[in-house]
């Protein structure tokens, strides 16, 4: 069997774009409410930044797990932790 390419899928995929412009085509029109959603969602949402710290570990040791601790004088409900490799070699890391 032939190794398949994304030429090899052009012909389905402009077959799906065709389905999905029909069906849109024949949706029913809006009543306001899901373009108001989509409004909503797509305009982002402002991010309140929050001064935090943190403790270096004292003693690292491969394979275990690197628990980190932050503090800070406001309430966060979430954080999150962009990281790199020791190696410095690859790409950065998103942990939540």
């Amino acid at each position: 069997m032939a190794a398949r390419t994304l030429l090899d899928r052009l012909p389905a995929i402009d077959d799906d774009i065709a389905d999905m412009a029909a069906k849109l085509e024949s949706a029913p029109a809006s009543n306001g409410a899901s373009a108001s959603a989509v409004a909503q969602v797509s305009s982002g949402r402002e991010r309140q930044e929050i001064t935090c710290r943190h403790s270096a570990l004292k003693k690292f040791e491969p394979g275990k797990p690197v628990i980190v601790e932050i503090e800070s004088a406001m309430k966060a409900g979430s954080a999150r932790l962009n990281y790199r490799r020791v190696t410095q070699a690859s790409d950065g890391l998103l942990s939540t």
